[in-house]
C-alpha cells in the first residue's frame, strides 16, 4: 500500500488489508499504529491544560505552618530565602521541561509570539544585571527561576490561546480558594497562630497560601475573574464562588486588597461602558492619561506631604520606615541598583541594605514591600523603565487603542486585573518578582492580551490571502 492511499492519520488505527484480529474478528490496537497525540488537537488541548493548570498550582500553593512574624520566623525565612525552595525548583524545571518539548515539536526553536520586544530587552538588562549583583550565585539562580516561570506561561499561552489559559487560571484558583476555605476549621495551618509578633496578622486567615497578604490578593484577583465569568456566563454555582471569595478575603484580614478591589472594579465598569459606546473609547482613553498625568503633578507639587507621611516608620503599617532604606539606598546605586534580586536575603555579611535600615527588624524583610521600589533598587533606573514598558505602559496602550467591541469583555477583565496589579504593585512586590502570586495572575492576563493583540493585526493581511486561513493552535478558534 502506498503512503497516499493509507487511512488518515487522525484514525485510532491503520487498517492494513490483513489485519491482525482478536478473538471476536475485530482488528486489535498495536502501539505503533495509534494516532500520536499531536495528531489529535483535542487531546492535545486536554494535555496542555492540565500542564498548565499543575505549573499554577505549583505557583500557588505554599502551605505554611507556624508564626510568620518572630524573632525566629524571621531568621528562618531569610536562610531559606537566602537557598532557595529546591522541591518547588525542580517542579518548576520538570513542567518547563515538558513545555520546552511540546513547544518545540509544535512550533520549533521560535519564541512565544505572546512576548514583546520590550519584555525580551528588559530580560537581556536583567540577566547583565548579574554581572555586577552584590551576590553573583543568589543571583543568578533567582534570575533564572524568573525566566523558568515567565517562558513556561508564555509557551503554555501560546499554545492554549488567551481565552483557555484564562479559563484553566479560573479553575486553579477556584479550588485554591474553596480549598483554603475549608481548611480554616480543620487545619492549624491555615490561620496565623495568636502567638504572631504582629498582632494585625494574628488569626488572619491564609488558607493554601504562604501568608494572610498573599491570600487577601489572590483572593481579590480571583474576585475578579469569577465576576467576569458570572457575569458572562450567569450561572449559579459561578456566583457562588463570588461569595466564598469574599468570605474568605474577608477572613484574611487584608485591608489593602479589599480597598483597592472596589475602585478597580468601578474603574473597570467604566471603561466596559465606554467602550461599548460611539466614542466612548476616546473620552475614555482622554480621561484616564488626564487622570494619571494631574496624579503625578499632584505628587509632584505636594511631596512634602509625602515626606512627612514617610518620616513616620509606623505609617502604612511599617512599611514607610522600610521604603525609606531602600530610597537611601537607590540614592548611593541609582543606574546599576544591586544586580537582579540581590537586596535581601543574600548570603552577604553585612547584608547590602543594613546601613540604610532603621530598625533591625528590617534586615530580616526578603523584599522590599513595593514592586516599582524594588526593581529600582535592583535594577536601577534602566530595570525599572524597561518594566514599566514592558508590564505597564505597552500593556495599557494596547488597551486604550482597542477598537474591537467584539473583545470588549475579555479586555475588560485584563483592564481590571490591570488596575488591580499596578495598584497594588505599590505596597507588594510583584513586578517581575519571580514567582509571586499576583504577578503570576497579572502576567497571564498581559500576555494573553498581547497574544489577541497580535493575532488581530495580523488577520487583515491573512484575510486578504486566497481562501480563509486555517485557525493555528492557540488562537481559541
Amino acid at each position: 500500500m502506498t503512503d497516499s492511499a493509507r487511512t488518515p492519520v487522525s484514525r485510532p488505527w491503520r487498517r492494513d488489508p490483513a489485519p491482525a484480529v482478536t478473538g471476536t474478528g475485530k482488528p486489535y490496537r498495536r502501539w505503533r499504529d495509534r494516532a500520536s497525540i499531536f495528531d489529535d488537537q483535542d487531546r492535545l488541548m486536554r494535555l496542555l491544560q492540565v500542564l498548565f493548570y499543575i505549573f499554577l498550582l505549583f505557583v500557588m500553593v505554599r502551605i505554611s505552618s507556624g508564626e510568620a512574624d518572630g524573632e525566629l520566623a524571621r531568621e528562618i525565612r531569610k536562610a531559606s530565602v537566602a537557598s532557595g525552595d529546591s522541591t518547588k525548583q525542580i517542579l518548576y524545571v520538570l513542567s518547563s521541561g515538558a513545555f520546552v518539548s511540546l513547544w518545540v515539536r509544535l512550533r520549533g526553536w521560535t519564541l512565544p509570539k505572546c512576548l514583546s520586544i520590550f519584555q525580551l530587552v528588559l530580560f537581556a538588562w536583567i540577566i547583565l544585571s548579574i554581572s555586577w549583583a552584590i551576590d553573583p550565585a543568589v543571583s543568578l539562580r533567582r534570575v533564572v527561576l524568573l525566566l523558568t516561570v515567565i517562558s513556561s506561561l508564555a509557551m503554555g499561552i501560546d499554545l492554549l490561546g488567551p481565552e483557555r489559559s484564562m479559563r484553566v487560571l479560573y479553575w486553579l484558583l477556584a479550588t485554591c480558594v474553596i480549598i483554603s476555605l475549608l481548611a480554616v476549621p480543620i487545619f492549624p495551618f491555615a490561620k496565623h497562630p495568636m502567638t504572631e509578633a504582629d498582632p494585625s496578622i494574628a488569626g488572619g486567615w491564609r488558607g493554601v497560601f504562604v501568608h494572610k497578604n498573599t491570600a487577601g490578593a489572590v483572593t481579590a484577583a480571583s474576585i475578579i475573574l469569577f465576576l467576569h465569568y458570572a457575569i458572562r456566563e450567569r450561572r449559579a454555582y459561578q456566583w457562588l464562588l463570588v461569595a466564598v471569595a469574599i468570605i474568605f478575603l474577608a477572613g484574611t484580614k487584608s485591608k489593602t486588597p479589599a480597598l483597592l478591589l472596589v475602585p478597580t472594579l468601578a474603574i473597570g465598569w467604566l471603561y466596559y461602558q465606554a467602550y461599548t459606546r460611539d466614542f466612548g473609547r476616546n473620552w475614555f482613553a482622554f480621561g484616564f492619561i488626564a487622570l494619571a498625568s494631574v496624579t503625578t503633578f499632584l505628587v509632584f507639587a505636594k511631596m512634602y506631604v509625602i515626606e512627612r507621611v514617610l518620616d513616620d516608620p509606623k505609617s502604612f503599617t511599617g512599611r514607610a520606615g522600610l521604603w525609606e532604606a531602600v530610597i537611601g539606598f537607590v540614592r548611593d546605586h541609582p543606574w546599576l541598583g544591586a544586580g537582579y534580586s540581590s537586596l535581601w536575603g543574600v548570603n552577604v555579611t553585612p547584608t547590602p541594605i543594613l546601613p540604610y535600615v532603621n530598625e533591625p527588624t528590617q534586615e530580616f524583610m526578603v523584599h522590599s514591600h513595593s514592586g516599582y521600589l524594588e526593581l529600582l533598587a535592583t535594577t536601577g533606573i534602566p530595570g525599572l523603565t524597561l518594566a514599566l514598558l514592558a508590564a505597564i505602559l505597552y500593556p495599557l496602550y494596547q488597551l486604550l487603542s482597542e477598537r474591537d467591541r467584539s473583545q470588549i469583555m475579555a479586555n475588560t477583565l485584563v483592564f481590571l486585573l490591570f488596575v488591580f496589579a499596578f495598584c497594588e504593585n505599590f505596597l507588594e512586590t510583584q513586578l517581575y518578582s519571580r514567582d509571586r502570586e499576583v504577578w503570576v495572575i497579572y502576567l497571564i492576563a498581559i500576555l494573553g492580551q498581547q497574544l489577541r493583540y497580535r493575532a488581530r493585526h495580523a488577520q487583515r493581511p491573512a484575510l486578504r490571502m486566497a481562501g480563509k486561513p486555517i485557525a493555528p493552535i492557540g488562537t481559541d478558534g
